[in-house]
């Protein structure tokens, strides 16, 4: 259970994260806010959509598909990399987060096609990627944080509970 709360939790703080700091990004560099996740959509309508500022179910739907659901397979990775959170230090944990976030841009940015690549790049200045890409970090980190303090009063429970057949003997 661990692991699926570790998992989950990552990747929602990943993609609430990420989602929040490519939106905001794209309007402090004068586009629209849907347009980076427009971008993302790319990977179905070609180079030439990724500009697209326009609301609408087949680009900004398909980009914000892909970038929630790239958030919880990055959320999975990272679950797999930090194995019960409770007993993980927080230090390692935000490591661990942005260990992961490293690995996806490589992934991300060096491995995949340019077809494959999220697009952001397409859009946004270097450096608001890069700055999109830490607050996906960050995300991940704040999910397993959170995973982590709700495994802990589990433990705590179960070491502070009443066993009625143990303590008649």
């Amino acid at each position: 259970m661990a692991y699926l709360r570790t998992a989950l939790f990552s990747g929602t703080g990943a993609a609430l994260a990420a989602m929040t700091a490519i939106t905001v990004l794209s309007r402090i560099e004068g586009k629209g806010a849907a347009r980076p996740v427009n971008a993302t959509s790319h990977v179905l309508w070609g180079p030439k959509e990724a500009t697209r500022d326009e609301i609408d179910l087949a680009h900004t739907g398909t980009g914000l598909g892909i970038n929630v659901g790239s958030a919880f397979f990055w959320g999975a990775i990272f679950a797999l990399a930090a194995p019960r959170p409770a007993s993980t230090p927080r230090r390692s944990l935000i490591a661990r987060a942005f260990g992961t976030t490293l690995l996806a841009a490589v992934v991300d940015y060096a491995v995949m096609p340019k077809r494959l690549r999220p697009g952001w790049e397409l859009v946004l200045q270097a450096r608001s990627v890069a700055a999109a890409l830490a607050a996906m970090g960050t995300g991940l980190a704040a999910g397993g944080l959170v995973a982590r303090e709700m495994d802990a009063p589990q433990k705590l429970v179960s070491t502070l509970a009443f066993d009625p057949v143990k303590s008649s003997d």
